[in-house]
């Protein structure tokens, strides 16, 4: 569509008048307020944009995209949040996005690279080490899935140092 065009060639008030005239046109276009969403992430409008990618989600709830992208929404407002209680909670919001946009797209080796680095953002190591290896299994010459991988198993080792190093001054300390 042209909006789409306007949006690749960064023309953005263009774009986002296109897009608003098929939303008007035809308010149940799940794709023009899918491709809308797009758009406001890329202007940093995150708020904006899960609202289009909630409305798309809902005149067609078979599209993983939208899901994935909401999850990518919902992880740049977590490293935007100042409190940590919501910043966990965005987290997650986003892990249970990338789950429902791998159970529509199951063999998708971007979602579990996306999802395994929300995980490791979560602290949640062994699930982030799942994912990621369950790409592999799908694309077992993914060098994007292998560095991943192995930068989780350095960040796993550092937080055994630190834990055994805490362990030993609280020893320490103690006696």
């Amino acid at each position: 569509s042209r909006a789409n065009a306007y949006r690749e060639l960064r023309s953005n008030s263009l774009a986002l008048a296109d897009y608003a005239r098929a939303i008007e046109t035809n308010p149940v276009s799940e794709w023009a307020y899918l491709n809308r969403a797009r758009l406001y992430l890329n202007l940093g409008q995150i708020e904006s944009a899960i609202i289009d990618l909630s409305q798309s989600i809902e005149f067609n709830p078979l599209i993983s995209a939208a899901y994935s992208l909401r999850a990518e929404a919902f992880l740049i407002l977590s490293r935007q949040a100042s409190d940590d209680a919501l910043s966990s909670d965005l987290l997650e919001r986003s892990i249970a996005e990338y789950a429902q946009a791998i159970q529509l797209d199951p063999t998708n080796v971007d979602l579990y690279l996306s999802r395994g680095d929300v995980r490791r953002d979560a602290g949640r190591f062994e699930l982030a080490l799942a994912d990621y290896s369950r790409a592999l299994n799908f694309e077992p010459e993914s060098s994007r899935a292998f560095l991943q991988r192995g930068n989780l198993y350095y960040a796993m080792a550092q937080q055994r140092v630190r834990v055994a190093n805490l362990e030993r001054a609280l020893d320490d300390y103690t006696a």
